[in-house]
């Protein structure tokens, strides 16, 4: 079963947002089938906080295959911080800025980890290590996906 967020949701906010156009053609959240996902053949795929699946799982399917977004491994797992970034939450503009990055690096004018650091700072009076910033932005199991070097520490 594949739970996909269509437009008017806050994930379909979000990738507005962030300069991008949601491929799922139908209103709210949906159950749907792997050939509509194929019908539909999004550039990059996000994966949620609410489920187990990791870039890998879908670069290592063959049914999978034939999506641009694998082909080009553009296949991404949502951060997961103090909350989930993909609902509504008092995290969310990391989330912005984690997606906008992704979609649009040329255009990032602050790094994540840089925000990340702020927020936290700012929501939780704490200071996250680099290390518990790779775990949030899961920098292990999104290392095999197009771009996200650019979220590794330097």
């Amino acid at each position: 079963m594949l739970r996909v967020s269509g437009k008017g949701t806050a994930q379909d906010f979000a990738i507005e947002l962030a300069g991008g156009q949601n491929a799922v053609g139908t209103a709210s959240i949906s159950t749907i089938t792997i050939e509509q996902i194929l019908a539909w053949n999004p550039q990059v795929i996000l994966l949620g906080n609410f489920d187990p699946a990791m870039p890998s799982d879908l670069y290592r399917d063959p049914r999978w295959q034939g999506i641009e977004a694998v082909q080009a491994r553009r296949v991404y797992r949502v951060p997961l911080g103090g909350y989930r970034w993909d609902p509504p939450s008092h995290e969310s503009a990391l989330g912005w800025l984690w997606l906008a990055g992704l979609l649009h690096p040329e255009l990032a004018q602050e790094s994540i980890r840089t925000s990340v650091k702020s927020w936290f700072g700012f929501l939780y009076n704490y200071n996250p290590t680099d290390e518990e910033i790779d775990g949030i932005l899961f920098l292990k199991d999104n290392a095999g996906s197009a771009g996200y070097e650019a979220y590794r520490a330097h």
